[in-house]
């Protein structure tokens, strides 16, 4: 799992493989000092490793989008073609008030984000 910022104002977390809530609570510091240091009004979410989660990921992950938020964020980009995942995401998206937009591919999503 990797985060970091992809441009100035987009904040990017790569997952990869089995995600255990403790990976998502370990990094949630990570995350966090990322935004304050460099708000973001886009996150990607990059879930096309993604091979599965614990579900306490679900809550863990509501968190982060909250943070997201409350820092100014103001679109969700899901990138997978796995509908669980995407359902998944739309739900933590509704319910923490921020838009969302699904793309297929890493490239896809870009073309998503604003001109800048």
């Amino acid at each position: 799992m990797r985060v970091h910022m992809v441009s100035p104002g987009v904040v990017e977390v790569v997952f990869a493989g089995y995600i255990a809530a403790q990976l998502l609570d370990d990094k949630a510091h990570e995350f966090y000092a990322l935004l304050r240091r460099s708000p973001a009004t886009h996150f990607i979410a990059d879930a096309t490793g993604l091979q599965g989660f614990e579900p306490k990921v679900t809550l863990l992950a509501a968190q982060w989008l909250d943070a997201f938020k409350s820092q100014g964020g103001r679109l969700f980009i899901v990138v997978s073609a796995n509908p669980s995942v995407r359902m998944v995401a739309s739900t933590l998206s509704f319910a923490a008030g921020v838009p969302i937009k699904t793309a297929a591919s890493s490239a896809e999503a870009m073309t998503l984000l604003p001109s800048r």
